[in-house]
């Protein structure tokens, strides 16, 4: 490619960039979802997910999660299941590297995101550790 083709073509990539970033804002603004996956996201309560958690982690792994204070008008869209899943496998983890049987967990809105926080008292997890989790 020469380099009035290759200042062309880069100009098309840019222009359809600026174009599809505004399709993607316009969607999430007018609340349409332009993520599209096979497993359905459930609306629900992120207290009722940390319920959940605090659920799962004492009936399955015997550790006890203490739910933070919780805004009842809080919502999330999740695939309940694995993001259970995942909590769960967190959760195991945390108490494999850090010993302890009892953490906090609280919710947080940041803009249109939910942040979900577990917590504990003590030293804190590398992230070289973290990464060895996936191994």
């Amino acid at each position: 490619m020469d380099r009035r083709q290759l200042d062309r073509f880069k100009t098309i990539i840019h222009a359809e960039s600026i174009n599809l970033g505004r399709i993607l804002d316009s969607d999430l603004a007018a609340g349409r979802d332009p993520v599209v996956t096979p497993w359905p996201l459930e609306q629900m309560r992120a207290q009722d997910l940390v319920i959940g958690l605090k659920n799962g982690a004492q009936n399955k792994l015997g550790i006890r999660i203490h739910a933070g204070n919780g805004d009842e008008d809080r919502w999330v869209r999740v695939d309940r299941y694995s993001f259970m899943l995942a909590l769960l496998f967190v959760v195991h983890h945390l108490q494999k590297t850090t010993g302890k049987q009892e953490f906090n967990c609280r919710t947080a809105q940041t803009g249109r995101f939910v942040g979900l926080d577990l917590l504990w008292k003590g030293d804190s997890v590398k992230i070289e550790t973290l990464r060895g989790w996936d191994q």
